[in-house]
């Protein structure tokens, strides 16, 4: 799937949103997921029921390095 692309100039090359759906449960996931110029995955962001945009973050290499909530606070 082919990311929307950044608006500002950065070290990120879009965003793109995934949806995942189950067959059996009716049941569907949404999640966005922002990647650099190289392609990887650089941050995820699931869509939750409860509204709180989590944001799971990785490094260059692919690598978790913990999760923000917006409202700056991070935790590993």
């Amino acid at each position: 799937m082919n990311p929307s692309l950044s608006k500002t100039p950065g070290p990120m090359a879009g965003r793109r949103m995934l949806r995942e759906w189950d067959p059996h449960t009716k049941r569907k996931r949404i999640w966005h997921e922002t990647i650099d110029h190289n392609g990887t995955v650089r941050r995820v962001r699931p869509e939750k029921a409860d509204k709180v945009k989590r944001h799971f973050d990785f490094d260059e290499n692919g690598q978790y390095t913990g999760i923000d909530n917006i409202g700056g606070r991070t935790w590993k």
